[in-house]
């Protein structure tokens, strides 16, 4: 949240010192989210929130049209939440092991308002999101017989039993998107951008495939709403 706020403050306060011509005349830019590489080059190998992407930008006067498609991936992605001990007598104890992933591949279309001076240029826009949102989930009940070895300690022993539970919910995602950026160029035909692009979508559910023999699982929201602000992009492009 911080990061966002301190960075949507230097987009509109620096927007003062650019004018409104490109002197390049440069009408298409293509770039690449580059984020998750700046993240892994600095070990951080689980991000809290992953997103890639490629966008197209193409310059009609002092706006922009934007088309991009993206990739979201959330803090949960094939996250391992360990073994939970739901039961423990004297002879029977009952352990879980879980894994969710939930994602999004989404299109973007959008119109952006520029303002260039000659080294760098700054983007202010709306537009629409529209995809698919998945949330994945799966676990394993392991039910292991608890025994007494020669000091009397009680032990696990092999594992007698396990229920296995899936959990396959996907939902159609609608929305308004903000973006908002500054782009560095480096050289004649390269530039680097840091943007933001939080989202306010709808999201309804299309697919529930759903088997919980240990009644884990909570019932899945048929719709909702939700508000997405860590959203923070590196890109690099090429402009022509």
């Amino acid at each position: 949240m911080k990061k966002v706020f301190c960075i949507i403050l230097i987009v509109f306060s620096s927007s003062v010192f650019y004018s409104q011509n490109d002197s390049l005349g440069v009408r298409h830019y293509f770039g690449v989210n580059i984020s998750p590489v700046v993240g892994k080059m600095l070990g951080n190998d689980n991000p809290k929130a992953s997103r890639w992407g490629v966008t197209y930008r193409r310059c009609i006067g002092l706006y922009n049209l934007r088309l991009a498609v993206v990739g979201i991936n959330d803090s949960r992605v094939e996250s391992y939440l360990g073994d939970i001990t739901i039961k423990l007598n004297d002879s029977l104890q009952f352990q879980r092991r879980e894994n969710t992933t939930n994602y999004s591949r989404e299109f973007r279309l959008g119109l952006e308002r520029k303002w260039a001076s000659n080294q760098s240029k700054l983007y202010v826009g709306v537009g629409i999101a529209m995809g698919k949102y998945y949330d994945k989930a799966y676990y394993s009940q392991y039910y292991y017989e608890i025994i007494s070895d020669s000091t009397g300690v009680y032990v696990a022993d092999d594992f007698l039993n396990y229920d296995v539970g899936r959990q396959n919910l996907q939902y159609f995602k609608i929305g308004l998107d903000v973006c908002a950026g500054i782009a560095w160029d480096i050289g004649k035909h390269f530039n680097f951008m840091i943007q933001i692009n939080p989202d306010l979508s709808y999201y309804s559910l299309i697919k529930n495939e759903t088997e919980d023999p240990s009644g884990v699982f909570y019932a899945p929201k048929k719709d909702f709403t939700f508000l997405t602000l860590n959203s923070v992009d590196l890109m690099l492009g090429v402009r022509f």
